[in-house]
Order: C-alpha cells, then structure tokens, then sequence
C-alpha cells in the first residue's frame, strides 16, 4: 500500500496562471489519474512476477478515496489488506513484498491441531494437485484433514527426505486389499516458511504513480487554463 501526500508549494510556475481554487481541483484530478494508472501497472506487474496468480490477487487492489478531494490531497492504494471473508491479498504476499517468515495459515494450524502433522509446520501442496492457477482449493485440505483425523481413509503422513508427506492411496482396488500405490499430496516443512524479498510493491507503486502524475498534472492544467483563456475571450473577466 502507499501514500500519496502533495503540496502545493511544490508545483510548477504555470500554477501561478490559476485561481487559487482551480489549483487543488487540478492536483486532486491529476492524482486520481495517477493512482488509477500506479494500480493498473500493479496488476500487469502481478501476472508478470507471480506465478499463475488467481483472479483474487491481481483484483484485490483498491485506491481510497475513490477519487481524490481537492480539500484533502491524499491518496492510499494497493493490494487490499481488509476484506469481508478469505485472507486479503496484502496479507499473503507480504512475506514477498518484504522478506522474512509467513504466518501460517489457518488450515496448517488446524492439520497441526487435528492430525499427525508436527504444530508450527507448513503445509504445502505438491505440484501435481494443483489447479491451472496453481492453488489447491480449500477442499482438498480439509478432505486430508478429515481423513488423517479419523485414522482411516486413503490418506497417510510419512517421512520423506528433508521432512514429512502427507500422501494419499490410489490406483484400483480389488476386495480386501489395499490400493495398488500412492502419490505426494502435501509437503510437511516442520518449520515456517521463509521468504526473500521478490516483490517491490511500494517501489512498483511509488514509481509508477510519479510516471503518471506530471503527464497527468499537465492535462489538467492545459484544461484549466483553457477554461479561463474562453472566459476571458468572452468577456467574462
């Protein structure tokens, strides 16, 4: 998220043209521009750097206001850190935006919980459950869940190297035998994940609403100063 703060002190010599209330109207258009731009660069920004990402990140951004007041130049915008239900997309990839250790989630902390997995582990689909977007859906999880907690079922917890695997029985079954084989479902990291830094999004943002503004800035002072030449064309000053 960032936020956008202008003053008018710092503004170009052609200001000087305008009435004193024309000047915050034409900042306050030109940010509005701007920050729409900054987020339609973020979600171009979103596909390019993340892998697969779902249609809930690349529009889970927001800009408030809506449009900016000349009584109050301030803007914020990014990806949403609030949000009715589910996990905001500002929360998941802070651990991209900044580095460092994510949380875990609420369903690892409920395998922690509920089944063999060890407390404090992420749990971490392997690539041959994921979906086109690259995600498992929350069913499946609680599929795992359900079966590991009743201890029957055709999913099971074994080591594997550097760690655990939930992995799940498959292939056919003939009359009281079990299932000709099994396949990697979750990855168990007895630990919580780490992160490098891989997604400057204030940078991204910062950057691209500077890029936009001065353009945009210029626009809105060609228009005005437009209006006042008409005016005074007419007659009217």
């Amino acid at each position: 998220m960032l936020t956008i703060t202008n003053k008018l002190d710092e503004l170009a010599d052609d200001l000087a043209q305008l009435r004193a209330r024309s000047v915050p109207y034409a900042i306050a258009n030109a940010m509005t521009t701007a920050a729409n731009q900054a987020l339609t660069d973020l979600r171009s920004e979103t596909s390019k750097r993340l892998d697969n990402p779902t249609s809930w990140t690349i529009n889970s951004v927001f800009k408030s206001p809506n449009r900016v007041s000349p009584k109050n130049l301030n803007v914020r915008f990014g990806f949403k850190d609030k949000v009715s239900s589910g996990t905001p997309a500002g929360q998941y990839l802070n651990p991209l935006v900044t580095g460092g250790l994510r949380p875990l989630k609420p369903i690892e902390r409920l395998f922690a919980a509920q089944t063999p997995v060890p407390p404090g582990s992420a749990v971490i689909p392997a690539n041959s459950t994921l979906n086109p977007n690259g995600n498992m859906p929350l069913a499946g999880y609680r599929t795992a869940v359900n079966q590991l907690k009743k201890g029957s079922g055709n999913y099971f917890v074994k080591p594997r190297r550097n760690g655990l695997g939930i992995f799940k029985r498959i292939g056919g079954r003939k009359r009281g035998q079990q299932p000709r084989g099994f396949e990697l479902v979750f990855i168990v990291i007895p630990r919580k994940p780490r992160y490098k830094p891989e997604f400057p999004v204030p940078d991204i943002l910062e950057q691209q609403f500077w890029q936009a503004f001065q353009p945009a800035l210029a626009s809105e002072i060609s228009k005005e100063l437009q209006v006042y030449a008409d005016r005074a064309a007419q007659g009217k000053y």
